[in-house]
């Protein structure tokens, strides 16, 4: 584990055209130094399981994250889910959440984000723009 200083502690990654796969590999990358993420934005480039899977293990040091205008793979509703699951479920202090122009439209999704408002006290912002939560 590296000294605590020279850890990556915020990750901007927005208009790249990276896949999702080439997030994965910049997340186990993050994952390895000791998970000390605190921000991560996202945006503008491919998202998927394979990346999802690994932002939910790193989800508890975050305080913000913001996954804005990605192309999504078409099994990543569920990665999704599970990645709102682990919002919930870890007792961790997220203070800025941004979901914007993703897809949503899912009677569960919208559930989760609501119980996410109900249970997490220091979330201050959350941007749901354009994540398309009334169309189905």
């Amino acid at each position: 584990v590296r000294e605590p200083s020279l850890m990556v502690r915020q990750l901007f990654i927005d208009d790249c055209g990276m896949k999702d796969e080439q997030f994965a590999l910049i997340l186990q990358g993050i994952k390895a130094q000791g998970r000390q993420l605190n921000v991560l934005s996202y945006g503008n480039n491919e998202l998927g399981p394979l990346s999802l899977q690994l932002l939910k293990e790193l989800i508890p040091d975050l305080r913000e994250l913001t996954l804005v205008n990605n192309k999504s793979k078409s099994d990543s509703k569920a990665s999704y889910e599970a990645l709102l699951f682990n919002i919930i479920d870890f007792n961790f202090q997220i203070q800025k959440l941004k979901l914007s122009n993703i897809n949503l439209n899912d009677q569960n999704l919208v559930d989760l984000i609501c119980e996410i408002v109900k249970s997490k006290e220091l979330l201050s912002t959350l941007d749901l723009s354009w994540a398309k939560l009334g169309t189905q």
